[in-house]
């Protein structure tokens, strides 16, 4: 459900959000470098971005599996 994968977006997000500023600049994630951005990305884009990474990955991750089994 999209309903889930938004509350788990939201919460890295909102997490990542309380850290203070020298922190959050020690942080080398995806999503923390787009906190670092100037002027800020709105919340629901940055939700939109991570909601697109998660997803992509995981059908990627997915087709490669499929051709590993089929060439084994």
């Amino acid at each position: 459900d999209l309903a889930v994968l938004h509350s788990f977006v939201d919460g890295v997000l909102a997490q990542l959000k309380a850290l203070d500023r020298d922190e959050l600049m020690k942080s080398k994630g995806l999503l923390a470098e787009f906190l670092k951005l100037e002027p800020p990305l709105p919340d629901l884009m940055l939700r939109d971005i991570m909601s697109n990474f998660l997803l992509a990955g995981r059908d990627t991750t997915a087709q490669l599996l499929t051709w590993f089994v089929f060439f084994l």
